[in-house]
């Protein structure tokens, strides 16, 4: 018998409550659970008491807040992602692909995919009758299948009774619908194609583990993971080697499930340390710092410690889109900064338009201490004209402005980290240093750090860079 745990306990867990067999729930997870509270003999506890209990899966019993509540899980509590189910899996567990179409739709266009090859075209036509309702970036879409009806020639460019059959040179896109039947075909495919997507609903996991999933699907290509109320989306890229090595480090100050893998690696920050993480507590650092001027002291180490000819930071709450598709889990990827600085010099935030606010009043506001920011304001603007007096009037421009690119989010080349770096140390420092925030609460000791957090945007206006913004996620 599996055992679950029940993620809130709202009208959507009341609706279906004669439908849960209430001898595999281990215990009722709610941040508004009393001392010792029970409800049918079961336990009611608070989140941080997950931990505490073996369990299968967790069911989300959230519609609305169904994304957020898998963040907050994964993120906060550690709960592994493949043990994470929507209710209707729980009490409805018919494998219904057709739950997927929408999460589709929305990532054929957040890709601009302009091919398509639809290994199942008994799923499709069932929501979508014409290819440009899927997307109208969308060129080519072809199907393998036998139509029950004559209107998927409608949907469909070219269809095909098997893959032998193909004729198309390259695909932007090729969507697996069974994991089972399919798996061997999905090297064959990725020869003739930049992505796959494979559909896995929840009832399929409770067959075989997601965890198996991905550990059999990695030899074919890197794996990265969507998960949605239906199920999980597999999104499989062919291997990709890049010549010049890159790293995107993750700066956190707190005990949190940060993405840590090949490509994106934690950096501590502060007094937090971790066993498992990087610590600017170690090599050349300026860690005494960072409660002043925030990530800017990880960005010093990153410059003083690291090689890698790709560098970027990123927040242990916020990552670079990899498609325009703002859902979880779509971080950026290897393959497509490669593709992104062979043409641009560096990638940066979507710009931030605060009008009718000006950025310094943006930065008065933040500070929450008038005597700070007017401070703060006299160091690093005296700093800036007696260090790098051509970036005065860019200084000025920015303040009393309405645009900035904001969290000191990067990604870009080593040689323009390293001037821009040069440029911002020549005069961060020394104004950290001088600044007494001995007198200030939490928003007062970093008044440094907010002005430092716009200095990327005067650093770029006296430059002649090619910008790629993208769009950012906040877990």
């Amino acid at each position: 018998m599996k055992k679950i745990l029940i993620y809130a306990r709202g009208q959507v867990f009341e609706k279906n409550l004669k439908k849960i067999d209430l001898q595999e729930v281990a215990a009722i997870v709610d941040k508004n659970a009393g001392k010792e509270e029970v409800f049918k003999d079961i336990p009611v506890i608070h989140p941080s008491y997950i931990k505490n209990f073996q369990y299968d899966y967790i069911a989300v019993f959230s519609n609305r807040l169904f994304n957020e509540i898998c963040s907050e899980l994964v993120r906060y509590y550690f709960v592994p992602y493949g043990k994470i189910v929507h209710w209707k899996a729980l009490v409805n567990q018919k494998n219904d692909k057709i739950n997927f179409l929408e999460f589709i739709s929305t990532y054929i266009k957040g890709c601009k995919a302009k091919s398509v090859l639809d290994t199942n075209i008994s799923i499709l036509y069932k929501k979508f009758l014409t290819k440009e309702s899927i997307s109208k970036d969308l060129i080519l879409l072809d199907g393998i299948g036998n139509g029950e009806f004559p209107i998927v020639s409608n949907l469909y460019d070219n269809l095909y009774s098997n893959y032998r059959d193909i004729d198309h040179d390259f695909y932007d896109l090729v969507i697996f619908w069974q994991i089972l039947a399919n798996a061997e075909n999905i090297n064959q495919t990725l020869s003739i194609a930049k992505r796959c997507l494979l559909i896995v609903s929840y009832a399929e996991t409770f067959i075989i583990s997601i965890d198996q999933i991905i550990k059999e699907l990695e030899q074919y290509g890197d794996i990265q993971v969507f998960q949605t109320y239906a199920g999980y989306v597999l999104l499989i890229s062919r291997k990709f080697f890049m010549q010049d090595s890159a790293q995107i480090y993750v700066v956190t100050h707190k005990n949190y499930n940060v993405l840590h893998n090949d490509l994106y690696k934690p950096l501590c920050v502060g007094k937090y340390k971790s066993k498992d993480f990087l610590s600017e507590n170690e090599g050349d650092n300026i860690s005494y710092l960072n409660e002043k001027i925030n990530e800017c002291s990880a960005l010093y180490w990153i410059w003083k410690n690291t090689n890698e000819k790709i560098v970027g930071l990123n927040h242990y709450r916020r990552y670079f889109c990899d498609s325009e598709l703002l859902v979880r889990d779509n971080f950026l990827q290897l393959e497509s900064i490669n593709d992104i600085l062979n043409e641009f010099d560096i990638i940066l935030t979507d710009l931030w338009i605060i009008e009718p606010y000006k950025v310094i009043d943006e930065i008065q506001s933040s500070c929450q201490n008038d005597e700070a920011f007017h401070k703060g304001y006299y160091l690093i603007r005296n700093g800036i004209k007696e260090k790098q007096p051509d970036y005065l009037s860019a200084f000025d421009e920015v303040m009393n402005g309405h645009r900035e690119y904001i969290c000191n989010l990067f990604v870009t080349k080593r040689e323009i980290l390293n001037s821009y770096c040069e440029w911002l140390f020549s005069f961060l420092i020394e104004a950290a240093e001088k600044m007494d925030v001995s007198s200030y609460d939490a928003s007062g000791k970093r008044t440094i750090g907010f002005f430092a957090e716009r200095l990327w945007t005067v650093w770029i206006l006296k430059q002649n860079l090619k910008i790629k913004e993208k769009p950012y996620l906040l877990l």
